[in-house]
């Protein structure tokens, strides 16, 4: 399983490529993720991200290839461990992506995803929203609500 923190030589090399070699910030850096382990079971849930803070991740996101962000950096330097890495991949990949369809469904396209569904559901025995999503060019969050919301909706009407 992947370690999602910072251990001493990711610690090392991150500074190594900021040009930083301050052992002080390396010692806190380190701290910071021995703090964050030790914490872990007693963490809640991720706070949510304000308007400055959205801003500030896709701005630093801008210098990277979108399908290459490093997440550990991110944490760690540019919100100092207040949101995981896990957590800023999360949101990157399902609100900010640059890929990512942000308009409203047209009537065609949620009729296209709920045949996609129903169509993997006969094929699989389950719904690969991951592969739909793809086929859709949206996120699986924006697939599954409109596929709930339109089923829901079907259900209500045949009443």
């Amino acid at each position: 399983m992947n370690n999602p923190y910072l251990t001493a030589s990711k610690c090392r090399t991150m500074y190594r490529a900021l040009g930083r070699k301050n052992d002080d910030a390396f010692d806190s850096l380190k701290k910071m993720s021995e703090l964050k382990k030790e914490s872990e079971d007693d963490a809640p849930v991720a706070k949510l991200m304000t308007k400055q803070e959205k801003t500030e991740l896709l701005a630093a996101t801008q210098s990277y290839d979108p399908d290459n962000v490093n997440f550990d950096q991110l944490s760690f330097i540019l919100f100092k461990g207040k949101f995981s890495p896990a957590f800023l991949k999360d949101y990157y990949n399902n609100y900010l992506h640059p890929s990512i369809n942000h308009s409203k469904w047209s009537q065609e396209e949620a009729e296209r995803l709920v045949r996609l569904a129903m169509k993997d559901e006969e094929e699989n025995g389950k719904v690969d929203w991951r592969a739909v999503s793809k086929k859709m060019n949206r996120t699986e969050d924006q697939c599954v609500a409109k596929f709930r919301y339109m089923t829901l909706n079907r259900k209500k009407t045949n009443k």
